[in-house]
């Protein structure tokens, strides 16, 4: 074999005992495989040997025949106890994961372009060293956003560039994060050393005092299912718009309850700052932890990035590689030598759903109506993706939508997979979980891709992703194919084929041609649980956004609640005139001038307004710089709605309640001073009615919704994005060759 590693472990392997029946004819098809590889790897008189279309396919046969021998000796020996077998299964395993790198590099090969054929050796070339070309951008320059994100452009078989941006490695570690949160509430101002203590110990003593009172229906092991109970047992009351907000009383009542102490001991010992800081630790990981959790059953530790690469496979493996941004694991050596494991994700193709601007000018209600049936077929082919692969989180948001010049959607791109691989398999609508599609819910199939499906065979899908998702996602994965498959095989046998009606709760399959004539209404069925739905409400919005991106909106626009958007933000100045003109109604001249508690309310809703339309001009502003060709991060960042535009919306809300609140208790105590009610004087009421009104507003909004601080988090991804296109289109004519990042120095 070509690769040391692969060969030491083969011939390792092959003086290894095992008692599985399907060890011996994996051993003999890798036996023939690498006949095959070292004939290949031979020079013969006219330098090394090409890969012809009739050598790949006969080279491609036996490595597909001996992976597919390979995951059955390891799925027969997954449950194995016996430790000489596993040690056996653990080195198969690692050559799986080697065998895994290098058939991703041959599914791209093309052999029938005579131009661009390759020998065995610079195909395997490809699958271990990763080609890299890191802009010489000064990342220092961009507001932060390198601590995670560092734009890239890497090369295809091809030799073409394709621009995206590396994130760095990230786990499903809610222990860690919760013992982070804990470690720097307990270096707060003002915490005693019971206190420290306390938080010390929390988790074991948690642990201890619920395994001593359980409950069957929240355990407190393993790990992610105690810290996700402890994070639902500390949530406040209200949780408006989806948001996790941690409630400091409630963290004292269970760290007091746990200790045998009450809650005004707990309080006295760590102190207001140090429980203010382990909330807020807690909020940066409530969400997350509950999703990852509760709904995806994700495997403790898995690796969160290389999610997206794992969709990336499969959708390669379907066919469908186009429904999805490429992705792919890779190292990176960063400016200090250090080495940095990460996934690469290219850059989204078509309209972003939260920031269209003039790209979806053209979109409409009918934009689903009429189509050559491409991009209706493209929803139906990741939503198959989505859940062959357990993605709970795809909604409108994280799809992109391709047009033609008409405005018909021709296709879509699914971004942010990292809501995926884990354990759970719904198989009936009543499993029905966040935003995952059920099989027989999602109403229609696109007939090659289910002609693909049946076909696939689980220990392709498996192979396919070894080395890039844990062992127990990859089995949850094979299970949820094998459903599909079930699925269609009895829709196959319960619909009559020659009828064009869609007959929940059986998959329609639809070729191309026929989704161009779907009935819309019957694809958008609320009894279907699919992403046709999703799909269809959010192009409604790309188009009502785009025309308004640059006239003013009223405050009933779509999406003005989200005030991550563009919208959002010129729906809070349509508020701060509402209130304006409130407080002006309120205001009579007969009554004499306003009191200064009431012209600060003024003020502050003034000054709230005038900070909508400065981020309004600033968006349009950098907008127009990047179609004028300035690339600077300024640019690509401006032109979004960031976290820093929300502190200051925070600030200016909070600014609001404290002269609301401080002009209702000062007008309150001027009537008791007099032995007045509010009742008394009609006039003084109904101010005092509209400043606890403006109040109230203000308090409701200081904090971000759940889909705000996702909208965040695409805004901070397309801008990165957008930078990187720029930097792109500057410097690809100055491209002469590519970086290329040796596993030696890996």
């Amino acid at each position: 074999m070509p690769d040391l590693n692969m060969h030491d472990l083969y011939q390792e392997l092959k003086s290894t005992q095992s008692t599985s029946e399907k060890y011996a004819p994996f051993l003999e098809a890798m036996e023939t495989l690498d006949a095959e590889m070292n004939s290949l790897m031979e020079p013969d008189e006219n330098g090394w040997k090409l890969l012809t279309p009739e050598r790949f396919q006969s080279f491609s046969d036996k490595y597909h025949d001996a992976s597919i021998k390979l995951e059955q000796y390891l799925a027969q020996t997954y449950e194995t106890k016996d430790p000489l077998e596993k040690i056996t299964r653990e080195k198969a395993q690692k050559l799986a994961e080697l065998m895994a790198k290098d058939t991703a590099v041959f599914r791209k090969y093309n052999p029938n372009i005579p131009a661009r054929q390759r020998s065995l050796p610079s195909l395997l070339e490809e699958s271990r060293i990763p080609t890299v070309d890191i802009s010489s951008t000064d990342l220092e320059s961009i507001g932060g956003a390198q601590s995670s994100r560092i734009p890239m452009t890497i090369y295809d078989n091809n030799g073409q560039p394709m621009s995206g941006v590396f994130t760095k490695a990230s786990y499903f570690d809610p222990s860690g994060k919760l013992n982070r949160a804990i470690e720097r509430a307990s270096k707060a101002d003002g915490i005693s050393v019971q206190g420290q203590n306390l938080l010390k110990n929390f988790i074991m003593t948690y642990q201890t005092y619920y395994q001593a009172h359980p409950d069957e229906k929240h355990p407190v092991s393993p790990a992610p299912e105690m810290i996700d109970r402890l994070l639902r047992s500390c949530l406040k009351n209200s949780r408006k718009g989806g948001g996790w907000r941690m409630s400091v009383d409630k963290i004292a009542e269970e760290i007091a309850k746990v200790n045998n102490m009450s809650d005004v001991e707990v309080h006295q010992a760590l102190g207001k700052k140090a429980l203010k800081k382990l909330a807020d630790g807690m909020e940066d990981m409530g969400f997350e932890t509950y999703i990852n959790n509760a709904e995806i059953k994700m495997t403790d530790k898995a690796r969160i990035d290389s999610k997206n690469a794992g969709m990336s496979i499969v959708a390669d493996l379907m066919g469908v590689s186009h429904v999805v941004c490429h992705a792919e694991t890779m190292k990176i050596k960063d400016a200090n030598g250090n080495i940095v494991d990460g996934t690469f994700m290219a850059m989204a193709k078509g309209v972003d759903p939260n920031n269209p601007t003039k790209d979806g000018s053209k979109v409409n209600a009918d934009s689903l109506k009429n189509t050559d049936g491409r991009g209706l077929a493209a929803i139906a082919d990741l939503q198959v993706l989505d859940y062959i692969c357990g993605n709970v989180d795809r909604h409108g948001g994280n799809m992109f939508y391709q047009f033609d010049e008409n405005g018909k959607l021709i296709g879509v791109q699914g971004i942010d997979n990292d809501s995926a691989f884990g354990l759970f398999t719904p198989q009936l609508q009543k499993d029905t979980v966040r935003r995952m599609p059920v099989a027989p819910t999602m109403g229609v199939i696109h007939k090659e891709t289910a002609e693909k499906i049946l076909n696939m065979k689980p220990e392709e899908l498996s192979f396919a992703l070894r080395g890039t998702i844990d062992e127990p996602s990859i089995k949850a994965c094979c299970f949820r194919l094998y459903i599909l498959q079930h699925v269609i095989k009895l829709s196959r046998e319960k619909l009559n084929q020659n009828t064009k009606d869609i007959q929940y709760p059986y998959l329609r399959e639809l070729t191309t041609k026929e989704f161009a004539h779907a009935d819309l209404k019957k694809l958008t069925d609320p009894k279907m649980n699919n992403h046709f739905r999703e799909a269809n409400s959010r192009i409604a919005y790309i188009g009502a956004s785009a025309r308004i991106s640059n006239e003013p909106l009223s405050a009933k626009a779509v999406g003005s609640s989200n005030r991550a958007t563009q919208a959002g933000i010129i729906g809070q100045a349509e508020k701060a005139n509402q209130m304006k003109a409130k407080l002006k109604a309120r205001t009579s001249f007969f009554r004499g001038s306003s009191s200064q508690n009431y012209l600060d309310i003024e003020k502050a809703v003034e000054e709230y307004g005038q900070l909508q339309q400065k981020i309004q001009q600033r968006m349009t502003d950098s907008r127009k710089k990047l179609a004028d060709g300035d690339i600077s991060p300024d640019t690509a960042f401006g032109q979004y709605v960031t976290g820093f535009d929300l502190d200051k919306m925070r600030e200016g809300l909070k600014k609001i309640q404290a002269a609301a609140d401080k002009y209702v208790a000062g007008k309150l105590a001027e009537l008791a001073s007099k032995g007045k009610k509010p009742e008394d004087d009609n006039y003084i009421k109904n101010r005092i009615d509209l400043a606890r009104e403006i109040s109230q507003y203000a308090k409701d909004h200081l904090e971000l919704s759940a889909e705000e601080k996702q909208t965040l988090a695409h805004n901070d991804r397309r801008s990165m994005e957008d930078y990187v296109r720029g930097q792109t289109k500057e410097t690809e004519q100055n491209v002469a060759e590519p970086t290329v990042v040796k596993e030696s120095q890996l």
